[in-house]
Parts: C-alpha cells; sequence; structure tokens
C-alpha cells in the first residue's frame, strides 16, 4: 500500500491494512521469523512505558492532566493545533519529541487541516515585521496598557537573557526601549560602543 492509495483509495481496492498485525513469515532459506509492524511495537512499547502514572513520573505534571488533555486532543478532531517553538529543536532529541507529537497527531485526526495541524513558529528573528514589537517587549507586564490607543509603560527592569536576547538587535533598538544601560550593552556586544 502507498500513499497515494490512502483514504477513499483505500476504499476502491478494499484495503484493510491490519496496523497491529503480527505474524510468522517463511524466509528464502527456509527459517520462519516473527514479523509486526512498527505500530504494534510502538503500542506496545507505550503501553509498558508510558502510562499516565509513569509519564507523570517523568514530568512532574498530575496523572488528572495528563488523562485530561489525552482526552481533549481526542475529541477534537481536525481542531487541535500542536503549536511548537523552534528552541526545543536545537537539542540532540529534537527528533523523538518530533515524532511523539506527530504520532499523537496522526492518532488523533489532527493533521493536514486548516484547524487541526502540527505547526513551528521560529523565535522573534522577524520581529521588526511587527507593528508595535518594540513596545510590546518593553511593556511593564504588571502595568499593563488595556484602552485603545493608551501609552505603555516601559519596565525599567531587565534579566540577563533579556540582555543577550535584546543585543542581538542594534545598540539603538536596545538604547530605544530603554531598559539597558549602555555598559550592559558594550559588555554583551563584546565591542566598543559609540
Amino acid at each position: 500500500m502507498s500513499r497515494d492509495d490512502y483514504g477513499d483509495h483505500s476504499k476502491k481496492l478494499n484495503h484493510s491494512p491490519d496496523l497491529k498485525h503480527q505474524s510468522q513469515m517463511k524466509l528464502l532459506d527456509g527459517t520462519t521469523v516473527k514479523i509486526r509492524t512498527i505500530f504494534s511495537l510502538t503500542e506496545e512499547y507505550l503501553n509498558q512505558n508510558m502510562t499516565p502514572k509513569q509519564v507523570s513520573k517523568i514530568t512532574g505534571c498530575p496523572e488528572s492532566g495528563i488523562i485530561s488533555l489525552a482526552e481533549q486532543i481526542a475529541k477534537n478532531k481536525e481542531k487541535t493545533i500542536f503549536a511548537c517553538g523552534m528552541g526545543p529543536n536545537q537539542f540532540f532529541n529534537a527528533d523523538l519529541k518530533d515524532r511523539a507529537i506527530f504520532m499523537v497527531g496522526a492518532l488523533t485526526r489532527n493533521i493536514g487541516f486548516p484547524g487541526g495541524n502540527i505547526g513551528s513558529y521560529a523565535g522573534n528573528y522577524q520581529a521588526a515585521l511587527i507593528g508595535g514589537e518594540p513596545a510590546y517587549a518593553a511593556e511593564d507586564p504588571f502595568n499593563l496598557q488595556l484602552e485603545k490607543g493608551g501609552k505603555s509603560t516601559v519596565k525599567k527592569y531587565t534579566t540577563t537573557s533579556l540582555c543577550i536576547i535584546s543585543t542581538m538587535a542594534s545598540a539603538r533598538f536596545v538604547k530605544a526601549l530603554k531598559c539597558l544601560p549602555a555598559l550592559d550593552i558594550c559588555r554583551f556586544r563584546r565591542r566598543p560602543c559609540g
């Protein structure tokens, strides 16, 4: 069965794939070997190693939350979007995370639909294209401006990580945010300011 035989084409060809197939097959040399689908192997592994109780121990999330999330995803076929940032893809085992997300999406009919799909967004390198992004990034989260046309309050503090991220932009941009003294800009940029 090929990808062209999927869906309605499969029905026309009277295909009924057994994702959990297990049997024996005789090889050319006469020996008999056990064969299984990858799906049946994966199902066995997950049932033995990834119960809600075991996943709770791994992740620190309560079992009830894991079960609730699984039920919500399963009940919303073609309506669940798995939005994944690119940050986790920088790790050596990112392919495993991606495979797990795609498996959940595939098993719950949430791949390839306008309301249900797996999508990735990639950081803030395009932030300059978003109108108002500098003001949004510098706004004091404890004093939000909710009135239309109101003026934002700029936060008077920052963190090292914000310094590093912010200094990826030009020195003028950072100074415009008024969140870093010039000395910090010079230190993180590793070149003279002026």
